[in-house]
C-alpha cells in the first residue's frame, strides 16, 4: 500500500480575477513498482476461426489506484481506477465506478 497526501489552499485576495477553479495533477512514475514485480511470463488461449492458439505473454499484475478529494465545502469525491501493467508498459487503465455517493463531511 502506498498513501501519499497534498494539501493545497488558496489565497482568495491573490487568485487571479476571472478564473473560479484550479487544477492539481499528480504525477505517478511506476518504473519503481515495474522493477520489483515478479519476472516470467504466462500463456494465453485463445479461440481463432475454431483453432485452440497459444500465446505467451508477460506476467500481469494489478494496481488500484483510489483518489480522494475533499473541496472547500467539505465535499469528497472518491474516484478509482484499476491499472493492468507488466514489467515494461502499463497494459490498461480502467476507471472503476465507486460504490460510494458523494457526501459532506
Amino acid at each position: 500500500i502506498l498513501h501519499y497526501k497534498s494539501t493545497t489552499r488558496m489565497s482568495p485576495t491573490k487568485f487571479l480575477s476571472g478564473y473560479e477553479q484550479t487544477r492539481e495533477s499528480i504525477i505517478l512514475d511506476l518504473r519503481v513498482v515495474a522493477s520489483l514485480m515478479e519476472k516470467g511470463s504466462q500463456r494465453i488461449y485463445q479461440l481463432k476461426d475454431g483453432q485452440v492458439t497459444k500465446e505467451s505473454v508477460e506476467k500481469r499484475h494489478l494496481i488500484n489506484l483510489i483518489t480522494k478529494e475533499t473541496d472547500e465545502d467539505n465535499t469528497v469525491r472518491i474516484q478509482r481506477w484499476k491499472i493492468i501493467m507488466n514489467r515494461s508498459k502499463i497494459v490498461d487503465i480502467e476507471p472503476v465506478e465507486v460504490a460510494l455517493p458523494v457526501t459532506k463531511k
